[in-house]
C-alpha cells in the first residue's frame, strides 16, 4: 500500500539557519538497512540562508527549487536559479542556498554516498 504523510508545520526543525522537514524515514521502506541516503525540504524565508556547508566524507547531493528564486553558492560561486532549476554539490564541495525573492521558496534535498567504480 502507498504510504501517504501529510504535510503540517509541526514537522520541521530548525537546522542549517533554515526550517527543515527530514524525510529520510521515507525512504528504502523495503530496505533492512539505509546506508549514506536522505531527502529533506528545506522552507527559506526572505533573506534566510542555508548555511554554508561540506556534506560528510563521500557524500554527493542534488537539489530542486521548488518555487521562488534562490541564490545556489557552490565553491564560492553564485548561481542565480529558479524554479524547477536542478543543483548538484560533488563530494567535498561547499554549498548554501540564499532565498533571494520576496517570498518564502523551498528546496527538496536528496543525498546519498557516492560509492566509487
Amino acid at each position: 500500500a502507498m504510504i501517504i504523510d501529510h504535510d503540517s508545520p509541526d514537522k520541521y526543525k530548525p537546522e542549517y539557519d533554515v526550517s527543515i522537514r527530514r524525510l529520510t524515514e521515507f525512504l528504502a521502506q523495503t530496505s533492512a538497512k539505509k546506508e549514506a541516503m536522505g531527502a529533506a525540504i528545506s522552507v527559506i524565508q526572505p533573506g534566510e540562508t542555508v548555511r554554508e556547508h561540506i556534506n560528510k566524507p563521500d557524500v554527493e547531493e542534488v537539489f530542486l527549487l521548488l518555487d521562488g528564486t534562490a541564490t545556489f553558492r557552490l565553491d564560492e560561486q553564485d548561481h542565480e536559479v529558479s524554479a524547477g532549476a536542478i543543483g548538484f554539490a560533488k563530494v567535498g564541495q561547499k554549498h548554501s542556498f540564499t532565498n533571494s525573492s520576496g517570498n518564502t521558496v523551498r528546496l527538496l534535498s536528496i543525498w546519498w554516498k557516492a560509492v566509487a567504480e
